[in-house]
């Protein structure tokens, strides 16, 4: 499971496009990963509209954003072109972090992540309902809270 404090390694991931990323990218302060619940879920598919209506919040502070889904690339992929997401895409990372389903074993988890530039979490908001899977306020005050870039 995700915790503050906790370190996620910078390793290689393949986005949805077939492109290969490193989970962190260089450059950055940091990086804020949200996890959608399904791109089928209404409310984690008004996160994103959110995150991408607010996307100029994300370029000042500096951070990459990331869209995690659980889908396989291809699906992924066309979710992302039909509703012409902003942000990399990065499928199949919510087992990779520890991200589960609850309630029975049907729901997946969502929620939003900051990770500093070192690949230490300083945020963690990871719910089992989406409607608290991303408050922009909160995840504001995250990345101001991050440390400035050397140079």
């Amino acid at each position: 499971m995700i915790d503050v404090g906790s370190t996620i390694e910078n390793t290689s991931v393949e986005l949805s496009d077939g492109t290969a990323a490193d989970l962190l990218g260089e450059g950055h302060r940091g990086t804020l990963i949200y996890f959608m619940r399904t791109t089928t879920c209404m409310i984690c598919n008004a996160h994103v509209r959110t995150l991408t209506s607010n996307a100029k919040d994300f370029r000042d502070r500096g951070v990459r954003v990331l869209i995690a889904v659980p889908e396989e690339a291809t699906a992924a992929q066309a979710w992302a072109n039909r509703r012409q997401i902003a942000f990399a895409v990065v499928p199949g990372l919510h087992g990779d972090l520890g991200l589960a389903r609850r309630l029975l074993g049907s729901m997946m988890q969502s929620g939003t992540i900051v990770v500093d530039a070192t690949g230490r979490v300083t945020y963690a908001d990871i719910v089992t309902m989406p409607t608290g899977g991303y408050r922009h306020r909160d995840a504001l005050a995250a990345l101001d809270a991050l440390p400035q870039r050397a140079g």
